[in-house]
């Protein structure tokens, strides 16, 4: 149970933290500063890359979202599950909440197995062949 929440605690916190978008030249010209647009990379390094669809001056490893329409930093992948893409900021939270996830699918199994199958007849099926046999002509 705890593994779940843990999960639930995760993904809220990948949908709700941006993963590091890139600043637009809109933002720039209307006054707001390239930290509060999360640029973390100097613009003066990279002004040959340019992202093709939004017209973005793009830092090294920068790439362009076309389910979210907009560039990200170190984007991963964008997540359909959650509905918003991974990258910087949250990657680490994805992350973790996958291992929580896995925790609480192996929990789930284990307690499938032990308690609504019957033991007895699983270690049969699967371990004892001549049990097994007998068991499938019944």
């Amino acid at each position: 149970m705890l593994s779940v929440a843990f999960t639930c605690l995760c993904a809220y916190q990948v949908h709700s933290c941006p993963p590091d978008l890139v600043a637009t030249g809109v933002a720039l010209e209307a006054g707001k500063s390239a930290e509060a647009c999360s640029v973390n990379v100097p613009y003066s390094e990279t002004e040959d890359a340019k992202c093709s669809v939004c017209q973005v001056v793009q830092p090294p490893r920068c790439s362009h979202c076309h389910l979210c329409g907009r560039c990200f930093l170190k984007r991963d992948h964008h997540c359909v599950w959650l509905d918003t893409c991974i990258g910087e900021k949250n990657h680490r939270a994805f992350i973790l909440g996958l291992v929580g996830l896995v925790v609480s699918l192996v929990y789930g199994a284990n307690l499938t197995l032990t308690t609504v199958c019957r033991p007895k007849m699983l270690w049969d099926t699967f371990l004892v062949p001549d049990t097994a046999l007998k068991f499938m002509k019944t």
